[in-house]
């Protein structure tokens, strides 16, 4: 904290300065918070630190305890005292202490060579590409000292899942992040790691698999021994099944508990004609996903695919290409091309307009339901397109402001948004949510097709236009001091070199962006014959 306190973000700064005055307590300097430390780290004894639990601890016989469920229990209070007098009961043991030994994965082989380098300079990135063909990414930011954020594209994502397997969207990022090592569990990991700043977890993007974190320049070595580690030699074991397990056995039968959970589980899907790769399957395709089915979906992608590296941050670029050239560089020799899909996974299709909604029911409050409305849109591939439909959510979604709360005298808060992306052609939407009482969901659904109606036939004024892009334009400015953006932006420059075309046109498009050009988009975009509507209401 003292090391990266000189670049912390003036939002972050103010939140904690807010929290300590609601807290009535002092916000103190990191170096302060050390300095105070020190002074008594020494005098510090583990049998103070144990007197001091039990003081904590001592009112463990009238406890007060919180339990959030979606399940109905009979007699609740008497219920879980019960269970938790039961627990006492239960006598405990101290557990084994296993000595996981030393981290195994330190030698990966002779270094790669560096077979091509080049400097893109007025984006100030570093470009790699080591003999076995995997390709590096560096970008030296001064704003966040002392933090270095990682990230490996390789293999498949999203459009290489099969549509008959659709709980290999949860399962395999899952499996991957906690399924440790060959020669060591995800527990032994921690603790072979324990006082470094070194972590790793997998995702699934639309065209890749990744594998991310972030470290400090001292442990830099060990954050790429642990990331190449879990590329060459991914545990695969039992017990990340069971965790999987006893996850999606507890989070699932939440999650139409909420409007907003039955809208994560089935809005993606509805919107995409019912494609089984979007949204949350059921409770039985979640748990129905083999280990043997991911080793042979994720195994060729591990050994053999393209694989793109961008590390961000406090670096030294030297430093840098020597340790990927360790660890990374190192592998046996890789695939260069990036895959590519046929029109038979990237095309997905908007549903036929209707007039009759979808209606969902969740088991929440019976106050409370959710409104969403789609229109189908343009897809991304044009930056144009994106940024012209990034300003009309705004200019839709303050006009919504304006009328639920001057117009309908309520407090709801809705949220305007659009999908337009580079990856599925002829595919997007535009779209609207309100959180609304049920007795008002036909009437709000009227108005904002009123303001669809309104917007398309050009009703944007200057004033709306200059309301919703001058916070655009602000954010620009401001995402070039972000670590987040420019990981965006270089994450796979050599293989995706329209991310830094975008990147240099940004600013720009909105600069040069004019209310006719908005008026258009909206003109051709809110057809309301055309929209789906979604209904989330409360069980009968």
């Amino acid at each position: 904290a003292v090391q990266t306190s000189s670049t912390r973000r003036t939002p972050l700064l103010a939140r904690r300065i807010m929290g300590s005055f609601s807290d009535e307590s002092v916000f103190t300097s990191p170096a302060h918070d050390l300095e105070a430390f020190e002074n008594y780290a020494d005098h510090i004894t583990p049998q103070q630190v144990h007197a001091e639990f039990r003081k904590i601890w001592a009112a463990y016989e009238t406890p007060q305890i919180y339990l959030s469920t979606s399940e109905i229990i009979e007699n609740p209070r008497d219920t879980i005292l019960e269970a938790f007098r039961d627990s006492q009961a239960v006598e405990v043991e101290s557990g084994e202490e296993a000595d996981p030994g030393e981290f195994a994965y330190t030698d990966f082989g002779p270094a790669g060579e560096v077979v091509e380098r080049a400097t893109i300079a007025d984006i100030g990135i570093e470009t790699v590409r080591f003999g076995n063909n995997v390709r590096l990414n560096i970008k030296k930011t001064p704003y966040q000292k002392n933090i270095i954020n990682l990230s490996v594209a390789f293999g498949q994502g999203e459009l290489a899942l099969p549509r008959d397997n659709p709980g290999l969207r949860w399962f395999a990022p899952s499996i991957m992040t906690s399924g440790g090592l060959k020669a060591h569990s995800a527990d032994d990991i921690q603790t072979l790691m324990a006082g470094k700043s070194v972590g790793a977890g997998f995702s699934m993007g639309t065209r890749r698999f990744y594998l991310g974190g972030s470290t400090t320049p001292e442990h830099l070595p060990d954050q790429l021994n642990l990331m190449a580690a879990l590329i060459s030699a991914p545990g695969f074991r039992a017990e990340s099944v069971a965790r999987y397990g006893k996850l999606i056995e507890s989070l699932y039968p939440t999650l139409d508990s909420t409007p907003a959970g039955v809208a994560q589980r089935d809005a993606d899907r509805i919107v995409r004609s019912g494609d089984p790769r979007f949204g949350i399957p059921d409770e039985e395709a979640l748990l129905g996903v083999s280990m043997e089915t991911l080793v042979e979906w994720i195994t060729p992608g591990l050994q053999n695919s393209a694989m793109e590296i961008a590390v961000v941050g406090d670096v030294d670029v030297g430093t840098v290409i020597a340790e990927v050239a360790r660890t990374f560089g190192a592998f046996p020799s890789r695939s260069i091309n990036v895959p590519v899909y046929s029109s038979g996974v990237t095309r997905l299709t908007f549903p036929e307009g209707s007039k009759q909604p979808v209606i969902l029911s969740h088991t929440g409050e019976p106050d409370t339901a959710l409104l969403l409305v789609y229109w189908p849109g343009p897809d991304g591939r044009s930056d144009v397109t994106a940024s012209e439909l990034d300003v009309l959510q705004s200019v839709f979604e303050n006009r919504l402001n304006d009328v639920l709360r001057e117009e309908l005298g309520s407090t709801y808060s809705p949220g305007a948004f659009n999908f337009a992306s580079r990856d599925y052609p002829d595919f997007g939407y535009f779209g609207v949510s309100v959180e609304v009482n049920p007795d008002d969901i036909d009437q709000v659904q009227a108005r904002i097709f009123d303001l669809a109606t309104e917007i398309q036939t050009g009703t944007v004024t200057q004033d709306e236009f200059d309301r919703a892009i001058t916070p655009i334009r602000e954010n620009i400015e401001e995402s070039l001091e972000n670590n987040g953006y420019w990981m965006n932006v270089i994450g796979e420059a050599q293989t995706d070199p329209e991310r830094l075309d975008r990147h240099r046109r940004r600013t720009t498009l909105y600069r040069n962006m004019k209310l006719d050009d908005v008026i258009r988009r909206g003109e051709s975009l809110f057809e309301n014959s055309k929209s789906i509507t979604l209904y989330i209401l409360p069980e009968e």
